[in-house]
């Protein structure tokens, strides 16, 4: 398979569907900070909650790589999205002193 090729379920972050340029260095840079943020978070919560809570939790750092990966604005918005909705879920547990 050709790296130049659109599509796939594995893109590279050199071929990005939105091209490289300097204002959006710190952005990747930011994203690809998220994306390990989550493998992280994905092994914690292997130890904390099971082992298929974390393998379930991979599917997230795919989509951040996606996003990573390709700059793609829908995938970044995704991101986004996901990110607030499990802040919205800590801190409601929180207030409740409930177990995330």
């Amino acid at each position: 398979m050709d790296h130049e090729e659109e599509g796939g379920c594995c893109p590279s972050p050199d071929h990005p569907i939105i091209p490289n340029a300097k204002h959006l260095e710190t952005k990747r840079k930011a994203l690809y900070a998220i994306m390990w943020g989550d493998v992280f978070a994905s092994i914690c919560m292997g130890f904390i909650f099971g082992i298929n809570q974390g393998l379930l939790r991979l599917v997230t750092v795919w989509i951040d790589y996606m996003g990573y990966a390709t700059m793609h604005f829908c995938i970044v918005m995704i991101m986004g999205l996901m990110g607030l909705m499990d802040t919205l879920i800590l801190l409601s547990n929180a207030s409740d002193s409930g177990y995330y």
